[in-house]
């Protein structure tokens, strides 16, 4: 859980990787009544457009996927559950 919380810590503009995501998750995926200035809280503090910015963000949204894989594999191992129950179908 270390690297996955150094991953969603890391800070892009004014915010945390991880508070983007939260925020993201919470207005557009979760709830239905979302609307475009639900997310200006984020826009206003991370240009969103900015090249460096969108590499970064892309890089630490991949790292973040690997360390869960990683962490899947580990539950795999100790558990003995199927790979599919958790989204894995190749490692």
């Amino acid at each position: 859980m270390t690297a996955i919380n150094e991953i969603i810590d890391k800070p892009i503009g004014g915010h945390t990787f991880g508070g983007i995501i939260h925020k993201y998750r919470n207005k557009v995926i979760v709830h239905t009544t979302y609307h475009d200035v639900d997310l200006n809280c984020i826009y206003n503090k991370v240009d969103m457009l900015n090249n460096d910015v969108k590499e970064k963000f892309n890089t630490l949204l991949y790292s973040l996927y690997e360390e869960i894989k990683k962490l899947a594999i580990n539950i795999i191992e100790e558990t003995g559950l199927p790979f599919e129950e958790f989204g894995l179908y190749h490692v």
